[in-house]
């Protein structure tokens, strides 16, 4: 079997999603499976690891995720996903969010094969800007006629049936994401990260990703605030972007968010305690995780929260929000669940688990096991290829 799979962006340079779909593709074609990633011409160019795949670039001019700018360049796209699979017979499309979907779903449908089709943004319950709108609008249009749609989580999966119209709930899968296990362990020494910030033996509370308001980095500070008056050497550090994200979905301003933090910071008299490290390269985030006594992210939503299994898998408590789909993924034995918008709560968590470290190991390790149980590689590829092989086979 032979398939298509388009990568936004290399993981190099994406965030935890473009990693999930470079790994499963690795995965995958350890299974038989012959794999073809399409990427625009300008990343082919930066990608390295040629040799683990057949990588085709198509040409795109602009790395965007703005659906109206992407479409203004299907004209000369589409011809090149059809003399793809002219040239190689594709058995089925996997198609991921980024600038190709549309393109993949008229070149399946001009040469009648099947496609599954990965949604891991449909929040058509939220008030978005006209980007994301039209977001939601094409990935609908694209799930209607897919012999597979795959999303990572529960809450997901359920909106996509209820707001998209004539769909066959029956093609609506949910599997989560997965992460490499032997990269984010408990065994990995932080130590490289603590003497590079000059931490030492100082608690050090970590939050990973993008400074998006909905992920809480403003509630961590004013949370952060009560936990020095009990803890007063602890240390916060938020890893990710400090400006704009790669991902401009949701259309937030980050540069106007992270001068408004750098504002409160200044005014509560922590500048000393918190450090933003700007966007680390992926190879060195499982030495952030293992730097840290604890996860902190009280997201207000998330798709999934590569990030959450990543801390799990290193084995670190989280305290995160709850609601789903993190009160999914993290429970009482891995962490703790909050109200993302109650400081008194989330304060009161950190300092608990900063001054019970064999609990929070005890946490920690639960959340571990967890993961080598359930977002693990070998048991999530598995239920893709499942899902392949059921489609290729009608």
């Amino acid at each position: 079997m032979n398939g298509m799979i388009s990568l936004p962006i290399p993981p190099k340079f994406g965030g935890g999603t473009e990693q999930m779909i470079y790994d499963l593709a690795k995965y995958l074609s350890q299974k038989d499976l012959e794999i073809h990633i399409v990427v625009s011409q300008k990343n082919k160019k930066i990608i390295q690891d040629k040799q683990i795949f057949s990588y085709h670039g198509i040409p795109y001019n602009k790395d965007t995720f703005h659906f109206p700018k992407a479409c203004l360049q299907y004209p000369i796209t589409f011809p090149s996903f059809l003399l793809l699979d002219a040239k190689y017979n594709f058995d089925l499309f996997h198609i991921f969010h980024g600038w190709s979907p549309l393109c993949m779903k008229l070149t399946a449908k001009m040469r009648s094969k099947p496609y599954v089709f990965s949604e891991f943004n449909h929040y058509p319950w939220l008030q978005l800007g006209d980007a994301a709108k039209l977001h939601i609008k094409i990935a609908s249009m694209i799930s209607k006629s897919a012999a597979a749609v795959i999303t990572p989580s529960e809450i997901i999966r359920q909106k996509i049936i209820e707001n998209v119209k004539g769909i066959n709930p029956n093609t609506v899968k949910m599997i989560p994401h997965a992460i490499d296990t032997m990269k984010f362990n408990p065994t990995i020494n932080g130590n490289i990260i603590r003497e590079r910030f000059k931490i030492n033996d100082k608690p050090l509370i970590l939050s990973v990703g993008r400074l998006d308001p909905h992920k809480g980095a403003k509630n961590i500070i004013m949370a952060f605030k009560s936990v020095k008056k009990v803890i007063p050497d602890a240390i916060l550090m938020f890893v990710g972007p400090k400006l704009e994200s790669f991902h401009h979905t949701f259309e937030c301003k980050h540069s106007k968010f992270y001068i408004y933090l750098s504002k409160l910071i200044s005014k509560n008299k922590l500048s000393d305690s918190i450090i933003f490290t700007g966007v680390v390269p992926r190879q060195e985030l499982p030495y952030y995780f293992a730097a840290s006594d604890i996860f902190v992210l009280p997201s207000k939503m998330e798709a999934f929260g590569v990030v959450f299994i990543e801390a799990m898998s290193s084995g670190k408590p989280v305290v995160t929000s709850n609601l789903p789909p993190m009160n999914t993924l993290i429970d009482d034995a891995s962490g703790i669940l909050i109200n993302p918008d109650d400081y008194d709560q989330l304060s009161k968590s950190i300092i608990y688990l900063l001054n019970e470290p064999k609990l929070a190991k005890k946490k920690g390790m639960a959340g571990r096991a967890k993961v080598e149980k359930i977002y693990n590689w070998d048991f999530v590829s598995e239920q893709y290829l499942e899902i392949y092989k059921e489609i290729s086979n009608k």
